[in-house]
């Protein structure tokens, strides 16, 4: 299912469970209402009117707009009383006494992607498949070397799936790892393989299995392709529940 606004603002409590990730796909395609608009703060208003092409400004308020209506939901309280501060490495975070969630968001054209967890950082990103004529180059710089490799070593018609299989993957752990760019993007591998139940193959030296990250793919709307990552051990019992 892809939420609207208008949906989650019908939608009653969201529960958490202590192992589990909550997440939902939510539509950022039309024009913000002025309640739409009405649920960000201050620092998000400012930061939507710098985009120059409208749509990127209509999306940028809905994204948000939905991510604070959704912790609303989580939290049991009022969308206004949801409020951010800026935690370690520039990951926002809820301010103290709201409770112990974690959350994070992703949005590529027109759809957004949501996830909550309870006491564990959590990261997802989607991206919107689409022919990239660089992609080798942008693996260059962005893949490691390994990763890079096994791209190179795919046939031509499966490289473009397995590119964005691989960026969704690599940006989830980088999220939910806490560090952003403080992580070098060598420093972990990831499966470049459709339906992975190993994904993360290295993190920091240490194998997928040790690392004290779980990451997978979500399913996504045609069109797109989507992973999320939680701080736990390979080997931890996560439940990942679609919001439905």
């Amino acid at each position: 299912m892809i939420w609207s606004a208008a949906d989650l603002r019908a939608l009653e409590a969201v529960r958490i469970g202590p192992s589990e990730v909550v997440y939902a796909f939510v539509s950022l395609v039309g024009e913000p209402s002025a309640v739409d608009e009405a649920l960000l703060d201050d620092e998000e208003r400012h930061r939507s009117q710098r985009f120059v092409r409208p749509t990127d400004c209509s999306r940028f308020v809905l994204a948000h707009a939905a991510l604070r209506l959704f912790l609303a939901r989580c939290l049991g309280v009022e969308p206004a009383t949801v409020l951010y501060e800026t935690g370690t490495h520039g990951k926002p975070r809820l301010v103290p006494g709201l409770g112990p969630l974690e959350f994070t968001l992703s949005h590529s054209e027109g759809l957004g992607l949501l996830a909550v967890a309870r006491d564990r950082s959590v990261g997802v990103d989607v991206e919107h498949v689409r022919d990239l004529p660089d992609a080798l180059d942008i693996a260059d710089t962005h893949f490691s070397v390994a990763e890079g490799d096994e791209l190179r070593s795919l046939p031509q018609a499966e490289r473009r799936a397995a590119f964005f299989y691989c960026w969704t993957r690599k940006e989830a752990v980088i999220k939910a790892g806490g560090e952003g760019l403080g992580r070098a993007l060598d420093s972990f591998d990831v499966d470049l393989a459709p339906g992975s139940t190993s994904a993360l193959k290295r993190w920091a030296g240490r194998s997928g299995e040790e690392a004290e990250l779980f990451l997978r793919d979500l399913p996504a709307p045609p069109g797109y392709a989507a992973a999320a990552a939680v701080a736990a051990p390979a080997s931890a019992l996560i439940g990942w529940r679609e919001l439905a």
